[in-house]
């Protein structure tokens, strides 16, 4: 996972929740549904994420709450916390160290996997 919107709830990123569900009220029970760190479980995969501390679009915090989860639930994760890098960045393939590793590490951690 690359940096992403977990939280639909009440105090997520505005813009996000309005690009998903449309500028309109949105009951709490819809929220939730789509609020993955809620869904967790013992079959949730081991997951790799990664964001950027500056994001200025999305916060990091969203990235947080779904590792956070995954903790919880004793599920493997990897998550890649980089200083520096805008939002959108993709393969980071213009961008300095160390956000532009993220492609490695993410190559380092699937070897684990499989290993």
């Amino acid at each position: 996972l690359i940096s992403f919107v977990d939280a639909y709830r009440p105090g997520a990123y505005a813009g996000s929740v309005d690009n998903f569900f449309g500028n309109t009220p949105v009951p709490e029970a819809k929220r939730k549904a789509f609020s993955s760190e809620l869904h967790v479980t013992e079959d949730t995969p081991p997951t790799f994420i990664w964001t950027t501390d500056d994001d200025s679009i999305v916060p990091s915090s969203q990235s947080k709450l779904f590792v956070a989860a995954l903790n919880t639930a004793k599920i493997p994760v990897k998550f890649n916390l980089y200083p520096h890098g805008r939002h959108g960045l993709g393969l980071a393939a213009r961008e300095g160290a160390p956000v532009a590793n993220w492609t490695k590490d993410l190559l380092v951690w699937l070897k684990e996997q499989w290993q």
